[in-house]
C-alpha cells in the first residue's frame, strides 16, 4: 500500500511517496505550477519507486494557507486522479505541517498556537489554535503584528518568524526548515489533519491602523 503527499502551497511542486518501507521525495525549482507538470513529476516518482498508481491508497494534499493558485491546481489534479478510484484523500493544512515538526512538544503541552508569515509583508500572519485532548481546531484567521506579542505564554507557540517578545516565550519554537516532514505527517492524528478538501482561503478580519 502506497501513500502520496502533494504540496504546492509554496508555489513549488513538492511530492513524497511512501511505499514498501521507503520514502522518495521530489521538489521542483520552478514556481510556475501547472497540472501537466504535476502529472509528469508524479509519473516519474512512481517509476523510480517501482510503484503502480493502483497501489496508492491514500493521498495527502496540502490545502493552504499559501499560494492560492498552486493549491487550486493541486486540488483539481487530485480530484481528477481519484475519480472512480478507491483512494482516500486527506486534506492537510500548513498549520498541521508545522505542528508535525513538534509533535512531542504538542503531546506534552496539549495546546498549540501556530503562526505562518503571509509572505507579502511582515504586518499580517496566518494564525490557528489546535487542542490535543478535545481535538478542537480554531477557525484560521489573519492577525496583526501587535496581536502576536500577546499570545498565551502557557501554550506551545510555533512560527516561521520571530519577534523579540516571541523569543522570550518559554514554549516558543521557530520553524527554520518548512520542507515536507513526511514521516511526521503520516504519524499525525487524522483528527488534526482532517479538513475540507477545498483551498483554505483566509481573509483579514482586523482593521489596519
Amino acid at each position: 500500500m502506497a501513500k502520496l503527499i502533494i504540496d504546492t502551497s509554496c508555489s513549488k511542486i513538492r511530492l513524497a511517496l511512501s511505499f514498501d518501507g521507503h520514502v522518495l521525495t521530489y521538489e521542483s525549482d520552478k514556481k510556475n505550477i501547472q497540472a501537466e507538470q504535476l502529472a509528469l513529476k508524479l509519473d516519474s516518482l512512481l517509476k523510480k519507486h517501482h510503484c503502480l498508481f493502483s497501489q496508492i491508497k491514500t493521498i495527502y494534499c496540502v490545502v493552504g494557507p499559501g499560494s492560492f493558485t498552486g493549491i487550486r491546481v493541486a486540488i483539481a489534479f487530485v480530484k481528477g486522479l481519484v475519480l472512480e478510484q478507491n483512494i482516500k484523500v486527506v486534506a492537510v493544512t500548513n498549520f498541521a505541517l508545522y505542528l508535525a515538526q513538534f509533535k512531542e512538544q504538542f503531546e506534552l503541552c496539549g495546546k498549540a498556537e501556530i503562526f505562518i508569515n503571509c509572505g507579502k509583508n511582515r504586518a499580517e500572519f496566518f494564525h490557528q489554535i489546535i487542542e490535543k485532548d478535545s481535538g478542537k481546531i480554531s477557525e484560521a484567521k489573519i492577525v496583526s503584528h501587535s496581536e502576536i506579542d500577546h499570545v498565551n505564554s502557557g501554550n506551545l507557540i510555533i512560527s516561521d518568524f520571530y519577534t523579540d517578545n516571541l523569543r522570550q516565550k518559554e514554549k516558543f519554537y521557530y520553524i527554520e526548515d518548512n520542507r515536507l516532514k513526511v514521516e511526521r505527517i503520516l504519524a499525525l492524528n487524522e483528527q488534526i489533519l482532517n479538513s475540507q478538501f477545498e483551498p483554505l482561503y483566509i481573509r483579514s478580519t482586523y482593521v489596519k491602523q
